[in-house]
Order: structure tokens, then C-alpha cells, then sequence
């Protein structure tokens, strides 16, 4: 109901209009008027459903590795509140890598969702089977703390003694629901204690393969990720602070069972669908007055490109030389180019969110900026004292064995 003020003037909604007080230029009060547009409390259209199939299985992983890990994971990021916005920020722009997940489908899913953020480098991974990781640089040297210190500390120059190594997994039982295993070693080269101590989930043996190690048969991981963390001594004030290194949860796409239950197409558009079926989005307050209603369901997007389905062609030309890419799955090509030299890589696929370079001997993806376009991309790598660079491009769901691989190889 509107209401008057001793100026005579109105504040509240009437019929169709909302009045409101305005101040002139003499500061006296005057009538202010809009037409009245009907707010709703929980829109839910199309673009707004797409949101809550990435946010809500985001939020579940986020209870799931709060406590050990999320809510303060995020170098130079405040712990608490602020680590969680930057978490959730992440998740809401991812544009692929989230799990398809259906409205009532309330699971603990794993997807590509950024764990940690800091200036220290990764620890390189990967899936071999769907209850093994290898890690490329540990070893489980005599069995013992000292001896995988000593075996990183050889095999992975940016790792020091007194690092701590996280380990975090969404792993299940056989027609289990999944959860969460965190586990973390801090490597000590003076330690004499038994791995197996230490690790009660996972196993690590000398060729640094890390199997699931749980009472049951056939367990599985769908999703891993390692963090690097140390403690960093201030020069002024002496206070101490922890440094992270940059990761991401990989989903373990060498097991059918993740895939074929959180990332197909099909179940794109039944996640889709099951937040479109009982979200109609009122245009009008009036409902019964047969209010517009916007049933958009037949326009759920496509979603991205399966990797199986991804294209990929290119190009790479630097040094006075242009080489084409070869075929997925034949043998790489080589690029000559001297050190301080560009090399420019152009890509045409039609998955250009999805298609990254990786360096094939790490696993890692390579820092580039990208300029896209509607067939691809285009991006720039510098050759700066490097003995060369060994490099995968490859959807990021894909493994290396469905990649195109490359070289460039600095001359002499």
C-alpha cells in the first residue's frame, strides 16, 4: 500500500506504477514514478539451469575438501570466505570439464574444478588405469619417507625437503556412492618412516604408481589431484606463509564408469532437462491470469564437444619454416627454431574451449594466451633456452594417445 510523507509525496507500489521521492535542485522533494516490473524470487530459465547443473555438484565437492583443502587452498586468497568465493568463481566459469548432474542426483561427482592456485609448480600425473595414478618423478625409494624425498627432490627440481604432497581422490566402492580420500606426506629426507604409515588409502610403489588400496575389490578413482605446498619465511617481518602450487582435480576418463555416468551428451541434456521440468519462468506476478509463461526446454544448448568427437588440424611456422601438424595417433613432426625465436601455432577444430597444448613430457598445460576465432585459434610460444619443446594439442579430456603430437626443437 503506498503511503504519504508530510510533502505530500507517495513511496509504494499503485496499480502498475511504483511511486517514489526525488530530490530537485532546490532540495525540495518531488514525485519520482516507474512502471512496476514484477520481481522473481527464483528465475529459472534456461542459461539459469545450465548454471545450477554446474553449481550444484560444485558445491557438493566443495563440503566434500573444504576443511582439508578449499577453504584455504588459494595463495595470497584470505581462508574462509573469500577462498570459497574464489572457488566458486572458478567453477561458475568453467566451460567444460563439470560432471553432468541431474537435479535429484545428489552424489559426490568428480569434474576438472581448480583445487589450488600459487606461484609453485605441479606435480605431473597421470591416470594408467581406473584404480591407478602414476606420478612422474616419485619413486618409492627403500619404502620410506626419506627415500621418496630424496627420489622427488632428484627427479623434480622444484620440489624441496619440507614440502608437503597432498593427495586428493573421489574414489567408490563396487555400486557404492563415491567420496572423498584426502592423504598427505610431508617430505622429510631425514625420515626412516614406512610409507605404508603414512598412506593407509594408496599404495605407492617404486615405479610411482599409485593404486587405490581399500578392503574391497575393484575400487575406483574418478577424479585425483596433487598439491604442492611449502612454507615461505618473510624476509621483513619473519611471519610465515604457505605457498600452493597450481591444480586442478583430473577425472579419470580411462574408466567407463565416470564417463559414461557424468559425461555424455545424453546426460547433458537429462541434467539440463531435470531443472527445466518444473521451472516455468514467470514473466508476470499474475499467474492465474494465464501470465506468459517461457517453456524453453526444447531450446536446452548443445553441449561441449565429446572428445571423441573433436577435430583437430594445424599448423606451425617459426623460424623461416611451416609445419603441418600430423594425423591424431601418427608419428610427431619436427619444427627447427632458434632459441628467442616465436613459433605460432594455428588451430583449426571445432571444439576451440576444449582444445589446449600440453607439454607431453610433463602433462602439463602450456601458459599461452589464445586468440580465437570461429574455426579455432591461434596462439604464440616463445623458444627461450630451452633444449626444445616436446607438446601434445589435445582436447582436455583426451589422453595422449588420441593427441597430436609435436616438436620443436631449438637448433644448435
Amino acid at each position: 500500500m503506498a503511503k504519504g510523507n508530510r510533502n505530500y509525496v507517495m513511496s509504494g507500489k499503485v496499480g502498475n506504477s511504483v511511486l517514489y521521492k526525488l530530490t530537485d535542485s532546490n532540495n525540495k522533494d518531488i514525485q519520482g514514478e516507474r512502471t512496476y516490473v514484477a520481481k522473481i524470487a527464483n528465475p529459472k530459465t534456461v542459461a539459469q539451469c545450465i548454471q545450477r547443473v554446474k553449481m550444484d555438484p560444485a558445491v557438493r565437492f566443495y563440503r566434500a575438501f573444504k576443511e582439508e583443502i578449499l577453504d584455504h587452498s588459494f595463495e595470497g586468497v584470505k581462508y574462509g570466505g573469500k577462498s570459497h568465493n574464489r572457488f566458486s568463481k572458478l567453477a561458475l566459469m568453467m566451460k567444460s570439464g563439470f560432471p553432468y548432474c541431474t537435479k535429484d542426483e545428489n552424489v559426490l561427482a568428480p569434474g576438472n574444478y581448480v583445487m589450488a592456485e600459487g606461484s609453485l609448480n605441479q606435480i605431473p600425473f597421470e591416470f594408467v588405469a581406473a584404480d591407478t595414478v602414476v606420478m612422474k618423478g616419485l619413486r618409492n625409494n627403500e619404502g620410506t619417507v626419506g627415500g621418496l624425498t630424496a627420489a622427488a627432490i632428484e627427479n623434480l627440481p622444484w620440489v624441496k625437503n619440507g614440502d608437503q604432497i597432498t593427495f586428493a581422490a573421489i574414489v567408490s566402492e563396487p555400486n557404492q556412492n563415491p567420496f572423498p580420500i584426502v592423504e598427505r606426506i610431508v617430505l622429510d629426507a631425514s625420515s626412516t618412516a614406512n610409507l605404508s604409515s603414512v598412506l593407509k588409502a594408496f599404495t605407492l610403489d617404486t615405479d610411482g604408481e599409485i593404486t587405490l588400496h581399500l578392503e574391497v575389490d575393484s575400487p575406483t578413482i574418478h577424479g585425483f589431484a596433487l598439491i604442492l605446498s611449502r612454507p615461505s619465511v618473510a624476509h621483513t617481518s619473519g611471519g610465515i606463509s604457505w605457498l600452493r602450487s597450481n591444480s586442478s582435480m583430473a577425472v579419470n576418463t580411462i574408466n567407463q564408469e565416470t564417463m559414461s555416468r557424468w559425461f555424455t551428451n545424453a546426460k547433458y541434456q537429462e541434467a539440463v532437462a531435470s531443472y527445466m521440468q518444473t521451472s516455468k519462468d514467470v514473466s508476470s506476478d499474475w499467474y492465474l491470469n494465464q501470465g506468459k509463461l517461457d517453456d524453453s526446454e526444447a531450446n536446452i544448448p548443445t553441449p561441449p564437444v565429446d572428445p571423441d568427437d573433436v577435430t583437430v588440424s594445424a599448423t606451425a611456422a617459426g623460424g623461416g619454416q611451416t609445419k603441418d601438424f600430423p594425423a591424431v595417433g601418427a608419428a610427431a613432426a619436427s619444427l627447427s627454431a632458434s632459441s628467442g625465436s616465436n613459433v605460432t601455432i594455428t588451430v583449426v577444430t571445432n571444439a576451440p574451449d576444449q582444445v589446449n597444448l600440453f607439454d607431453s613430457d610433463t602433462n602439463l598445460k602450456i601458459q599461452a594466451a589464445k586468440t580465437m576465432n570461429a574455426n579455432g585459434f591461434t596462439m604464440v610460444i616463445r623458444i627461450d633456452d630451452l633444449d626444445g619443446v616436446k607438446a601434445d594439442l589435445r582436447a582436455d579430456a583426451v589422453q595422449k594417445t588420441g593427441s597430436i603430437a609435436f616438436h620443436v626443437i631449438q637448433n644448435p
